[in-house]
């Protein structure tokens, strides 16, 4: 190695370390600053992609794009990595230190993660999956895959018997008892519970079908990738990494409408994929017809959301693809049909009581509730109002940064005067805010915070998981009681989750890591010219943002379908050839 080639790169570790050092302070808080010794393969991998990036080595796959391209591309690079790094900030930005000196620390860790983000990209690009679509015969292979899921969750289930159910999951519980319904929570939830509770009147019994659905939807994604000959070592990766993730196994027990709609949704977006891969061909089968209806149903009749993601999804597809997935239209109309059907002259017939139309309030609400809390700008007549509604010294006591459930279930909330005067109320909101810029968005980064922060502000609040029946006297009362089957068996698990609490495996319950990791498998896809491919994240997205618009609490469960969907996205990646990029494999 000659004297220059040696002094470039000890510049590069130079260079790598200082840039590397300043990121992991970001991504670990100060009191734990100690254990960045247990993120020393972190730091390598750093290290290495900041040397990469100073070479030049990670621009190499973008050498058969034409100039105006890459600007785009690098654009892309610099607003993702300037968002992802904002995501990771939280209240890392010290007061107490000089500006200077934040702003220097902050500017470099943006570096460094910019390197990453690229090496990543990189990594991807250069990986030439040479996957070629294969016969599979056997439809067993869905089973093969399911197997760790199966087990896994099992395993859940005999430690927390019969399930997880909170105060919302006994409502819909009374509900199956007295068969008086309340669309609350969507009334085609409740009567499934009912429906896997025909036998066995058990919780235990929703939480068996809930883990076979679950297992069932991972193991057909492995099945579909192995058919359209992605690496099975690449795909057993993804089905353990879901099999095993604390969350699945805790949520695949919990009686909560968002699991089955996220489940719902991942088989949708596996649809989706198989559409647009097959130019349409895929629903040539009447099993591939009833599975497409199904999993389109239960994505809007198990969220009240579901219906608009659904339907927004397909108007995209119509307006890309127009007439080539015409039966995918035909069926997704008869779906359509059915929900009015059953939300309509059904729900009559059963006597369902509405939802209440408040909760398409809560943004609005929890933004008024901060202006007040903190004696922001406020006319008289304004103050008179909003009084009417809850009194002033309630909204200042019972607000919450992240969730506007405690003013909105408080016994004083006057829901009949704020539906009367739902238009007075928007107009109002919006005044507020309009005098009010800096209180409104800053309560409203908070109060969706959940969405778009992977490492949340040092005060903020989130709901992960719950392990048993809650309130305990309520279950009671209905005859429902947790069960301790096995004593060692629960303590592990107890041990498992209770260590996803901690940092750093916390970040595990931060839906915005999965958001950014769909949009970043989505972006490669684009490169490699299947830009088509990125179509799969389309109802995820759609779902984040209209948890943009109304999210009520920090409830990580909102977006579990981040989660699901997110594996999906990578598995994407390795289909089909790397055909716009020069270049061997690497």
């Amino acid at each position: 190695m000659n004297t220059e080639l040696k002094k470039n790169t000890v510049f590069m570790r130079i260079v790598g370390v200082i840039l590397s050092t300043c990121l992991i302070y970001f991504l670990i808080p100060n009191e734990k600053f100690i254990i960045l010794l247990l993120f020393s393969l972190l730091l390598i991998f750093l290290m290495k992609s900041i040397q990469a990036s100073i070479s030049g080595e990670v621009f190499q796959p973008y050498e058969s794009f034409n100039h105006k391209i890459k600007i785009w591309i690098y654009i892309f690079h610099f607003v993702f990595s300037s968002l992802l790094f904002l995501s990771l900030l939280g209240s890392k930005f010290d007061a107490s230190k000089p500006l200077l000196g934040n702003l220097l620390i902050s500017l470099l860790a943006l570096l460094s993660l910019m390197c990453l983000v690229l090496f990543i990209t990189y990594k991807l690009l250069r990986y030439d999956s040479n996957a070629t679509e294969i016969s599979l015969t056997g439809k067993y292979r869905i089973l093969i895959y399911s197997i760790p899921s199966l087990v896994i969750y099992s395993i859940y289930l005999i430690s927390y018997f019969p399930g997880a159910m909170s105060p919302d999951s006994l409502d819909q519980w009374s509900q199956t008892i007295s068969h008086e319904f309340n669309d609350w929570h969507p009334v085609a939830h409740t009567w499934f519970i009912m429906l896997t509770t025909i036998i066995w009147k058990s919780p235990a019994a929703f939480s068996i079908v809930q883990i076979l659905i679950i297992s069932f939807v991972i193991g057909y994604l492995g099945y579909n990738f192995e058919k359209y000959g992605v690496n099975k070592y690449i795909i057993w990766i993804s089905i353990l990494c879901m099999s095993t993730i604390p969350i699945n196994g805790i949520y695949s027990i919990t009686m909560w409408k968002d699991i089955l709609y996220s489940a719902c949704m991942l088989l949708f977006s596996i649809f989706i994929f198989n559409l647009i891969k097959t130019k349409g061909n895929w629903l040539d089968t009447n099993l591939n017809i009833f599975l497409y209806f199904i999993s389109s149903l239960g994505l809007i009749m198990f969220r009240h959301n579901g219906l608009i993601v659904f339907v927004v999804t397909l108007i995209i597809l119509a307006i890309i693809f127009k007439s080539k997935l015409k039966k995918a239209y035909f069926i997704s109309i008869i779906v359509v049909v059915v929900h009015l059907i059953i939300t309509g002259p059904l729900y009559h017939f059963f006597n369902v009581k509405p939802s209440d139309p408040n909760e398409a309030l809560a943004i609005p609400t929890q933004l008024i509730a901060s202006v007040i809390a903190q004696d922001g700008n406020l006319a008289q007549e304004q103050r008179a109002f909003f009084n009417e509604v809850l009194p002033l010294e309630m909204w200042k006591k019972l607000y919450n940064p992240y969730s506007v459930d405690p003013i909105k279930f408080n016994e004083e909330y006057n829901r009949s005067f704020l539906l009367e005067n739902k238009n007075e109320f928007i107009k109002q909101w919006l005044d507020v805010s309009f005098n009010n810029p800096g209180l409104v968005i800053k309560a409203y980064l908070k109060q969706v915070s959940v969405v778009w922060q992977i490492k949340q502000f040092n005060d903020g609040v989130s709901t992960l998981y719950l392990t048993d029946i809650y309130p305990k006297e309520v279950g009671e009362q209905m005859g429902l009681a947790s069960i301790v089957i096995n004593e060692k068996i629960t303590s592990v698990i107890n041990q498992i989750l209770n260590s996803t609490w901690s940092y750093p495996l916390k970040i595990i319950w931060r839906p915005a890591i999965y958001t950014f990791l769909i949009i970043l498998f989505s972006f490669v896809n684009i490169l490699r010219g299947n830009w088509k491919y990125s179509l799969i994240s389309l109802p995820v997205m759609l779902n984040t943002g209209m948890l943009l618009a109304a999210i009520p609490a920090q409830d990580f469960r909102y977006s579990y379908a981040n989660l699901l969907v997110m594996f999906l996205a990578f598995l994407t990646v390795f289909v089909g050839k790397n055909s716009n990029l020069r270049g061997g494999t690497n």
